[in-house]
């Protein structure tokens, strides 16, 4: 679904299963996998069970494994706390701009 902001900003949302993967974030800097941005990008991870929010830095596409499958994003265990997550996986929410 595209949203156009009175900024003038195009942004694209999604929703769907988010799976966690072992990587230590940084300072509070969280990392994810998605297929529809490039290496770099920030995506909003938004929880609509418990209105929870973080920002995630893009790594780079999905793996191709069995730990993704059916999942729209991977985001690192660290950020599960931020989140309000105590699962291997969680619906959510992301916003992000197109490539």
């Amino acid at each position: 679904r595209r949203v156009l902001f009175r900024s003038g900003m195009n942004v694209l949302t999604e929703k769907g299963t988010a799976v966690f993967f072992d990587k230590p974030g940084k300072n509070n800097v969280y990392y994810a996998f998605h297929n529809a941005t490039a290496r770099g990008s920030v995506i909003k991870v938004f929880n609509p069970g418990n209105g929870k929010t973080i920002y995630v830095k893009v790594l780079g596409p999905i793996p191709d494994t069995k730990l993704y499958a059916n999942s729209i994003i991977g985001i690192c265990s660290s950020a599960k706390e931020a989140l309000g997550v105590t699962d291997n996986k969680a619906w959510c929410e992301l916003s992000y701009s197109p490539n």
